[in-house]
C-alpha cells in the first residue's frame, strides 16, 4: 500500500519531462514550479498571445478513480504507464494535508458551529449532514483520501470523472476560462494576453454557488458572483387548467397541482437569467408577477440562514480558520441573494 500521509519529494521536473514524452502538450513559455508551501502552479516565462493552446492532455494520460486506487494498494494498474503516475502522485496533496486543511475533517464540535449558521428547516443543513454522514461511512483512509482527491481535482469527460495530471496543477481564479474536451482530450487556451512571470489560472464549478463551492474545495473566490438554483427548488402552485397547458421543456409536474423547474437555473453575475422569462411565458404570466413569484422564493431561501451566528462566525479569531472562510462562503451567497433581489424590484 502506497504510503498517503508521509510528506513527499515533489518531482515536479520529472513529472513534466515524462508527461510530455508521453503526448501531452505543454506550451514551451509556460512552467510548472512551486508558488509557495503546499501550492505549485503554472507561469509565463515569455509573453503569450490570447487564444493559444497552453496545456492538452491525451484521453489516454486521463486517470480514472478504479485506477487510482489499485495505483494506492499496489495492484495491477489498467494504466499504461506506472512511472507516469508514481511522479504525479508526488506533487499530489498527502492526507495530512486535506486533514488540516479540509471542512470534512472538522471535528464534531466545529461541525456542530457549521450547522448552527442556518435554520433547522434549511436544505443546505440537510445537505451538509448527509455530506458529512457519507464521508464517514468511507471504510479507511485510502477511500477518504481518493474521495477527496477526486472532489477537488477531478475534471468531467463524457460525464465521467477523471484526474488530468499536469492540467490539474493549474491554480483557480474566477474571472477566467475553463477547460475544454475534444476527442477526450482536455486541454486549456490562454485566455488574454499573458505577461512575463505572470501566473496562470483557470476557471471550474460555475454553475454552483459560494457555499458549494467551498464545501467541494474548502476554498471559495471572494468574488464568485453566481448563484444556481437545482432542479425542483423552484415549486408553484398553479390551476389544473394551467398544469394541462405546461410545457414540459420548463416544468416538471408535482403532485396536488404543483410544478417545478426541470433544469437548474443560474444567476451568472447575480443577473435574472433570460431562462426564467421563458418559463414563466410558458405558463402566460406577466412579468410583474414573475417578478414577485422570483423575489418571494429568493426570501425563502435567504430565510434559511441565522444571520447573527454567520457574523459572530466570521469575525470569531479564536474559532477554526476553516469554520472562518466557511461562514464567509455563507456571508457571500446572501450577499449575492440580495443583489439578485435588488436587481429583481429595480
Amino acid at each position: 500500500m502506497i504510503d498517503i500521509e508521509s510528506p513527499k519529494e515533489k518531482k515536479i521536473e520529472n513529472f513534466v519531462k515524462l508527461i510530455l514524452q508521453k503526448e501531452a502538450y505543454i506550451d514551451s513559455n509556460i512552467i510548472l514550479k512551486e508558488i509557495s508551501e503546499n501550492n505549485i502552479g503554472f507561469t509565463s516565462l515569455n509573453e503569450i498571445d490570447p487564444k493559444e493552446k497552453i496545456i492538452l492532455i491525451p484521453s489516454k494520460l486521463l486517470i480514472t478513480k478504479e485506477n487510482f486506487k489499485n495505483f494506492l494498494l499496489n495492484k495491477k494498474l489498467n494504466f499504461y504507464d506506472e512511472e507516469l503516475i508514481n511522479l504525479y502522485f508526488s506533487i499530489l496533496p498527502n492526507l495530512t494535508f486535506f486533514k488540516e486543511n479540509n471542512f470534512l475533517y472538522l471535528k464534531q464540535s466545529d461541525i456542530n458551529i457549521s450547522l448552527n449558521l442556518f435554520k433547522n428547516h434549511s436544505p443546505i443543513k440537510k445537505s451538509i449532514e448527509t455530506l458529512f454522514k457519507n464521508f464517514n461511512k468511507l471504510e479507511n483512509n485510502i477511500e477518504k483520501y481518493i474521495f477527496l482527491v477526486f472532489r477537488t481535482r477531478s475534471f468531467r469527460v463524457k460525464g465521467k470523472s477523471f484526474l488530468a495530471p499536469l492540467l490539474d496543477s493549474m491554480n483557480y481564479n474566477f474571472n477566467t476560462r475553463g477547460y475544454f474536451v475534444e476527442n477526450e482530450s482536455v486541454y486549456l487556451n490562454s485566455e488574454k494576453n499573458l505577461k512575463k512571470n505572470e501566473e496562470i489560472f483557470q476557471s471550474y464549478n460555475l454553475k454552483v454557488d459560494p457555499i458549494k463551492f467551498f464545501l467541494n474545495y474548502s476554498f471559495f473566490p471572494s468574488n464568485y458572483s453566481n448563484l444556481t438554483f437545482s432542479e425542483n427548488q423552484l415549486i408553484l402552485n398553479v390551476s389544473k387548467n394551467t398544469i394541462s397547458k405546461i410545457d414540459s421543456k420548463y416544468w416538471n409536474i408535482n403532485k396536488d397541482q404543483a410544478i417545478s423547474n426541470k433544469n437548474s437555473i443560474s444567476f451568472y453575475d447575480c443577473k435574472v437569467p433570460l431562462i426564467l422569462d421563458l418559463m414563466f411565458e410558458s405558463l402566460s404570466i406577466n412579468n410583474n408577477l414573475k417578478n414577485k413569484t422570483i423575489y418571494n422564493f429568493l426570501t425563502v431561501v435567504k430565510n434559511q440562514f441565522n444571520i447573527n451566528e454567520i457574523n459572530l462566525c466570521v469575525e470569531n479569531k479564536n474559532y477554526n480558520p476553516i469554520l472562518n472562510d466557511f461562514a464567509k462562503s455563507i456571508k457571500l451567497y446572501v450577499s449575492n441573494l440580495d443583489k439578485i433581489l435588488e436587481n429583481i424590484s429595480n
